[in-house]
């Protein structure tokens, strides 16, 4: 049987059901009823034991609106079970093939469900900016979802890999979601899958708890909101975090270098203890000309008290452009932070 979930005390209800229902979910050893058809089986198909278990948290979890970002035997399995609870559910389907909106529209025909409100939207992979990086999303429209509610249940089983991977669409989620909304990453064994889950926790931080849900056959992974961050906010929380790290990190009185292309040089310079890099008269002068540029620059300011340099993410580009003044801070000192938004060494080695 698997594990209790943990959670904090002073969680707000929200969050603590979500979590209740997961446990419980989780913990339910009988096959649902909402499993009696199973639809037909292929290799996009959500696998059976994650069809019951999705069964299973929707009868725990009781859910209003259910957003699904791709659509197949899933989306038949969450009609039948939300026909079956007591309380009316509407369902949001977003789907970027039109053969397989239509084939999911041929299915649900084949089994109508009483009490269940469906909306099967066609949504063409578009690509957006994602605090500061650029990612495959869907194109939604809010105004034909199923429900003006926030969703308590989201499933992310979209897009492939193939069309850019899924770490778009958590953040575009976030933009209808509620403290306490429950989403659900399908294909969590898969490598690309936990690639995602490690930039949606770095990027989002304490904002978003992720499990990994044991036993399921493709791997699944739950992510409970705790604050969902809106796209136009993700830019500042990205470097909010970056500068509790740093806070973390580096004393009050070493100076450190920052490498951003000068976009947030200032938010991060904690009372002006931030070089920019290049540097002029304590000036931003620009990327270096070469690596022999960067590394003789690098030791001038490493002389000049330079404790650390840290990477931020619109310049993390320079550690694949600039190879050899790359190897020359793996070699000469310890990387003490990596993440999706930041990399930083400490130059006292």
């Amino acid at each position: 049987m698997p594990q209790p979930l943990q959670f904090a005390v002073e969680e707000e209800p929200a969050v603590a059901a979500a979590f209740s229902a997961l446990e419980a979910a989780l913990a339910d050893p009988k096959e649902s009823d909402a499993t009696a058809f199973i639809p037909e089986q292929n290799e996009w198909a959500l696998p059976l034991d994650e069809q019951r278990f999705l069964a299973s948290l929707v009868t725990h979890l009781k859910p209003q609106h259910i957003l699904e970002m791709g659509s197949g035997a899933s989306t038949q399995v969450l009609a039948r079970a939300s026909s079956q609870l007591n309380a009316p559910c509407c369902i949001t389907s977003v789907e970027h093939d039109p053969d397989f909106r239509q084939s999911t529209i041929r299915g649900l025909a084949d089994h109508r469900q009483a009490g269940c409100h469906i909306a099967l939207q066609f949504a063409p992979l578009v690509l957006r900016e994602c605090g500061g990086k650029l990612l495959p999303v869907y194109r939604l429209r809010p105004q034909r979802f199923a429900s003006p509610n926030p969703p308590d249940l989201v499933l992310i089983d979209g897009p492939p890999a193939a069309l850019g991977g899924r770490e778009g669409t958590l953040y575009q989620v976030l933009d209808f979601a509620r403290s306490g909304t429950l989403a659900l990453l399908d294909d969590a064994n898969r490598s690309e899958e936990r690639a995602v889950l490690s930039r949606w926790q770095d990027n989002l931080g304490d904002a978003i708890e992720v499990k990994l849900l044991p036993e399921f056959s493709h791997g699944m992974a739950a992510i409970i909101i705790r604050e969902p961050i809106r796209t136009s906010e993700l830019w500042n929380h990205r470097l909010c975090l970056c500068e509790q790290e740093l806070e973390a990190l580096i004393s009050p009185e070493d100076e450190f270098i920052v490498v951003d292309q000068n976009v947030a040089t200032d938010k991060l310079s904690r009372n002006g203890r931030a070089i920019p890099f290049l540097e002029r008269d304590g000036q931003y002068f620009g990327p270096p000309a070469d690596d022999a540029t960067a590394i003789r620059e690098v030791e001038r300011l490493r002389q000049s008290q330079a404790a650390f340099i840290a990477f931020v993410w619109p310049a993390l580009w320079w550690l694949q452009h600039y190879q050899a003044f790359h190897h020359h801070l793996r070699a000469s000192y310890r990387c003490v932070l990596e993440n999706d938004r930041m990399v930083v060494f400490d130059l006292r080695s």
